[in-house]
């Protein structure tokens, strides 16, 4: 082999590293930031907290830190064992597909863990958020219900149809002009989310009843 077609053939190598590289920073800046951005989305749990132990009376308050602990325990195993199926599982029924996903329960056969990250902690916010309504308005076992129903159920099965490339949302009513479907309104996805949220704020309100202790002195 002469020494012209070693030097191509290095060159051809060295580029091949080259754009390996390339994909391996492309893929570890994304897995940073999805990460990044679910720690800055996880600190909310904290905010809630804060703000639902100065909503209750004093003795409570402990009661309170502890419930939000345990959204965050409860919805990483109900996520991980089936929301994320229900969420972003793939579906070989068109129809099903609309609604729910039914693979990668467990997440077998998916190594994107950044993305799962950042989804899950989206899963503990949106039951810490119902979580106030509540607050010492249900006991300790029916909240622990009510955490695995909105993070294992609800909120994956609303998320397939917004964000899911086979959910019905996602699909729209509207095709542009190369008939490409997509989304046609991000806000009507939000729109959803508040009814969902409103809906599940009323009905827990109204099976709970009025908060223990309303007139009392949060000192108390």
């Amino acid at each position: 082999m002469s020494s012209g077609e070693n030097y191509t053939a290095e060159i051809i190598e060295l580029r091949n590293e080259i754009h390996q590289m390339q994909a391996d920073f492309a893929e570890n800046d994304n897995a940073f930031f999805l990460c990044s951005m679910a720690l800055i989305i996880f600190l909310m749990q904290c905010g809630f907290a804060f703000l639902e132990a100065g909503a209750v009376r004093s003795k409570n308050t402990t009661n309170i830190l502890i419930k939000n602990l345990l959204d965050s325990c409860i919805a990483i195993i109900g996520y991980w064992s089936l929301g994320w199926a229900f969420a972003y599982g793939d579906s070989s029924n068109n129809v099903i597909g609309l609604f729910i996903g039914h693979t990668q329960f467990f997440l077998a056969g998916f190594t994107n863990y950044p993305k799962f990250f950042f989804q899950y902690v989206f899963a503990a916010t949106s039951a810490t958020i119902v979580s106030g309504a509540v607050a010492e308005r249900c006991e300790f076992a029916n909240y622990i219900t009510y955490c695995t129903v909105i993070s294992t159920f609800v909120y994956p099965i609303l998320t397939h149809w917004g964000w899911h490339p086979q959910g019905w949302m996602y699909l729209g009513i509207q095709t542009n002009d190369i008939h490409t479907t997509y989304l046609v309104s991000v806000r009507g996805v939000n729109r959803l989310l508040k009814i969902y949220f409103y809906t599940t704020v009323a009905l827990l309100i109204r099976v709970c009843g009025i908060r223990n202790g309303d007139g009392v002195s949060v000192l108390t």
